[in-house]
């Protein structure tokens, strides 16, 4: 099967299993069992093709074996959540690093489908909403929802032959779906994306004055927006004594990179699924094991956002980790074609913005992110690597 066959069937699988279908059918391994497939399909490409793998590959990999074995050492936890864990985070790496070797290029054929499938998938949404069975298929707050639609816009965005104003207003209804969901967090991504497809012109200065009054004003409408929630959880952070699940997950985070300087307390220990399932010793070491939600026989909120638990990889696991998305930033930013512009930064919006009070960073709604900001990468690498050929012709 070729390349860009296997993407498509990929993602029309992903979509339908892995984001509408994944509640409802209580597919839970579904995301997994489907990177598992991409890993050996680009393992049979290295192995079968003279294309080398990126020195970033190596050393991700390099560093994950590292914290593998330092895990191990450290033992602060058990084998087995050591190693639930360890597939949970590499997921979305696994997703990027594989679609970055096997760079995809699809067909106006394929593209089509794509789109047209997309189109499906949220005329069925809005019908699952409306016939009121939002809560059997997106689960509980409608966090699924706001995520689901986020990336079925973009998706339809990116996979557009042209991207004219029709082209970003159909997708940006889609997004609007997600607004039946009521999350706060849409809200923001929602207003941000508003400016990026129809209010950018051109690609951005961070530290311009125009920017930066630009940010503030939209950082104004979200905190409009979000306000009751925003308070709740600084109100939270400043009185401790309330012992509210998540504040209190933020703050000993910080502890836990003091306590543990300057490599952390290894995978499966803190704020993520292993570390809730099998229970870790680190929530009764910092007395979060009598705060509602993350008791052992309710830890329903133990991993209830991603930022505390990069913790578990220290200060040099969280420099690292912002090295990556400098790089991801950098690429952003220098993609040939505006449109993938605008995907790549609404991408990196959505995927800090979840971060902040979601886990789907590491889930089945995080995959698809990482994918797509591949599919942009890939892309100026490709024209890249195309002009310094055309150049070497030339000389």
């Amino acid at each position: 099967m070729r390349i860009n066959q296997f993407y498509t069937c990929f993602l029309f699988l992903f979509f339908l299993f892995g984001l509408i279908f994944y509640e409802f059918l209580n597919i839970q391994y579904i995301d997994e069992i489907l990177i598992l497939i991409l890993i050996l399909y680009t393992t049979i490409h290295v192995i079968g093709t003279p294309k080398p793998v990126n020195k970033e590959t190596y050393y991700f990999t390099a560093i994950i074996i590292f914290y593998l074995i330092y895990s191990f050492y450290i033992k602060i936890t058990s084998g087995k959540a050591i190693l639930l864990d360890l597939q949970q985070q590499i997921k979305p790496y696994a997703a990027f690093y594989c679609t970055y070797y096997l760079n995809p290029i699809f067909t106006k054929r394929q593209k089509l489908f794509i789109n047209r499938t997309i189109n499906l998938f949220s005329i069925l949404t809005i019908f699952i909403i409306f016939t009121g069975n939002a809560q059997l298929f997106f689960e509980g707050p409608l966090a699924a929802l706001a995520t689901t639609m986020l990336t079925l816009s973009l998706y339809h965005f990116f996979f557009t032959i042209k991207a004219s104003n029709i082209a970003k207003k159909k997708s940006f209804f889609i997004m609007s779906i997600g607004l039946f969901s009521g999350k706060a967090k849409f809200i923001g991504e929602y207003i941000m994306s508003i400016y990026f497809f129809f209010f950018n012109k051109k690609k951005i200065k961070l530290l311009s004055i125009k920017v930066l009054f630009i940010l503030s004003i939209a950082g104004a409408l979200i905190l409009y927006f979000i306000w009751d929630k925003f308070y709740f959880y600084i109100n939270g952070a400043i009185n401790p004594e309330e012992k509210l699940a998540r504040p209190l997950l933020y703050l000993t985070g910080f502890q836990i990179l003091q306590d543990y300087f300057p490599l952390g307390t290894g995978f499966g220990t803190f704020c993520n699924e292993a570390a809730r399932t099998v229970y870790s010793p680190l929530y009764y070491k910092y007395n979060l094991n009598t705060v509602w939600g993350i008791t052992p026989d309710n830890p329903k909120f133990a991993a209830d956002c991603f930022y505390p638990n990069l913790t578990q990889f220290g200060v040099i696991g969280i420099f690292l980790f912002i090295i990556f998305w400098i790089r991801r930033y950098r690429e952003i930013k220098n993609s040939i074609f505006f449109k993938d512009y605008i995907i790549g930064m609404v991408i990196l919006i959505i995927i800090f913005f979840e971060a902040i009070a979601d886990t789907s960073y590491l889930s089945n709604r995080g995959i698809p992110f990482f994918i797509l900001l591949a599919f942009i990468v890939t892309q100026y690498k490709r024209l890249k690597k195309t002009n310094k050929q055309n150049k070497k012709q030339i000389e």
